[in-house]
């Protein structure tokens, strides 16, 4: 079972280091520049809204919503360790966040890298790409009409 732990300011290096990783093949793709991904990090950085993402001991991720304006919010720096990757805790901490929002009636978005592996399991649970730039998709799931 996933568990959740608040993340602090601190975690920022290790969640950075974590980004880097787990978005070099975006980032090299798309050929951005690495000190331009950690600015960016740390301007939308929020630990308030950030969870680290634990199996028992093992850290395998992290997860973001930020609330946003209008009814909706914005899934941010969702990233798994590679080693944790394909065994469907992607797909139980998506399912968990949309749980939430239909709850709370909260529509989501998401920003993804252009050809990123993440654009079908965001497809498979309802999410519609509603804008397109130049190296990014915006996605959104639509849980208030």
């Amino acid at each position: 079972m996933i568990t959740y732990v608040q993340a602090t300011a601190d975690d920022f290096d290790k969640l950075l280091a974590l980004r880097t990783t787990v978005m070099a093949e975006d980032f090299k793709r798309h050929e951005i520049d690495v000190d331009r991904t950690k600015y960016y990090f740390a301007k939308a950085f929020q630990p308030q809204y950030t969870s680290i993402l634990m199996i028992e001991n093992d850290e395998i991720g992290c997860v973001s919503v930020q609330p946003g304006e209008g009814g909706e919010d914005e899934l941010k720096h969702f990233y798994l360790y590679p080693k944790f990757q394909g065994y469907g805790y992607g797909t139980d901490v998506l399912k968990r966040i949309i749980r939430e929002q239909r709850k709370n009636g909260r529509n989501l978005t998401l920003h993804v890298f252009k050809g990123s592996e993440a654009i079908p399991l965001y497809k498979k649970h309802g999410f519609n790409v509603v804008e397109v730039g130049d190296f990014t998709e915006r996605l959104r799931l639509s849980v208030v009409e």
